[in-house]
């Protein structure tokens, strides 16, 4: 989680600077409390179990982080970051 969470996240935002990150989203291949920001009982991911993800997220970047199931994240639409330059996500869109 911390390797995922430190530089290679923040490399990906091209041309962004990490103190400006207003706000984190997370999205788990896994049931999740939304309350929480917690995996439940997650498939193929081991120890995940309960894991404070949303907490750990607003640790890190310092922003409100919200953790919801994937398939939850996909109905909205990459939102207002796919297309404000210069920060781009995903890379190239």
């Amino acid at each position: 989680m911390d390797q995922l969470l430190g530089r290679d996240i923040l490399q990906e935002l091209e041309g962004c600077d990490p103190d400006r990150v207003r706000q984190v989203v997370m999205g788990l291949p896994a049931p999740v409390d939304p309350w929480r920001g917690s995996p439940l009982r997650p498939n193929g991911m081991p120890g995940w179990d309960g894991f404070p993800v949303a907490e750990r997220l607003r640790t890190r970047f310092r922003a409100p982080a919200q953790v919801d199931n994937d398939a939850n994240l996909i109905s909205p639409g990459c939102g207002p970051w796919c297309t404000s330059a210069p920060c781009r996500w995903p890379r190239g869109s």
